[in-house]
């Protein structure tokens, strides 16, 4: 009798363990996957930013911003956006 209950905690202790392993593995696949789309919606805001579409390139580099899992690509994402911004406004007023 003893030898059983311990081998239910085993096979519990082994369930929760393959739980965990493949929680674990989502996550990862989750945060490459947002990798992805990172680099992907940098590269447009980038492009847009040197062509002076900020407008266009700010609310990419937010987006940008919020898909970062590193928190260096979060820091410049955010400041590429405030530049973005800031200079949208600027040539708008000197367009005037």
């Amino acid at each position: 009798m003893r030898y059983a209950q311990q081998d239910k905690m085993l096979d519990r202790a082994r369930h929760e363990l393959a739980t965990i392993h493949a929680e674990s593995a989502a996550a990862q696949m989750n945060d490459e996957h947002r990798d992805a789309d990172f680099q992907t919606v940098a590269m447009l805001a980038s492009e847009r930013e040197k062509e002076r579409d900020y407008a266009e390139a700010a609310p990419l580099w937010r987006r940008a911003a919020n898909l970062a899992t590193q928190h260096g690509n979060v820091i410049w994402a955010s400041r590429r956006y405030d530049f973005c911004n800031k200079a949208r406004f600027k040539w708008q007023r000197q367009a005037a």
